[in-house]
């Protein structure tokens, strides 16, 4: 089975729900968050990486998808 690299936009309430989603899918990984309200950049305990702002420009040689909490529920069919 192919993974799909995915990130989240907004890491609010809707965001941790579609990390849970994300999370309970092997097809997908999460590899990047991004949302204003972080003090900084960083990365999580999971290696996860965070951002402060939409940048994927930073990290090269990744592809991202973001994913609306439909589309992340639909991706269980890859």
């Amino acid at each position: 089975m192919k993974t799909l690299n995915v990130g989240i936009a907004g890491y609010g309430i809707v965001g941790k729900r579609r990390r849970t989603c994300i999370d309970a899918n092997k097809a997908l990984k999460l590899i990047a968050v991004c949302d204003k309200n972080f003090k900084s950049d960083g990365v999580f305990t999971d290696g996860t990486k965070y951002f402060q702002n939409f940048q994927t420009k930073r990290i090269a040689g990744r592809c991202y998808y973001y994913l609306s909490h439909t589309t992340c529920a639909r991706a269980s069919y890859l």
